[in-house]
């Protein structure tokens, strides 16, 4: 049995290529918008993940990376998200 057999690893191969593939529309869209949220980006991106999850993912590494910095928190637009709060981002300059 070798890696891509694996469901777990060809799900995280998966996530890793939605992500490189995204990141650089993720950073430009970042730098545009000012302050915005996950669901800004949801919106902005033609490209859905395959799982709801890995929006994390893309925001962590924008972070990670330096290019945002929270901001604050409001309320999330995604009728699936029931009203929680979700991050409010800025793009660093």
């Amino acid at each position: 049995m070798n890696a891509t057999d694996q469901p777990e690893l060809r799900v995280s191969k998966l996530r890793r290529d939605w992500i490189d593939d995204n990141y650089p529309t993720a950073c430009l869209l970042a730098s545009s918008m000012g302050e915005f949220s996950s669901d800004d980006l949801h919106d902005a991106l033609a490209i859905q993940p395959d799982h709801s999850g890995w929006w994390g993912s893309i925001m962590a590494k924008l972070k990670c990376d330096g290019r945002i910095a929270e901001a604050g928190r409001v309320k999330s637009r995604r009728p699936e998200a029931n009203g929680r709060k979700v991050t409010l981002w800025r793009a660093v300059v």
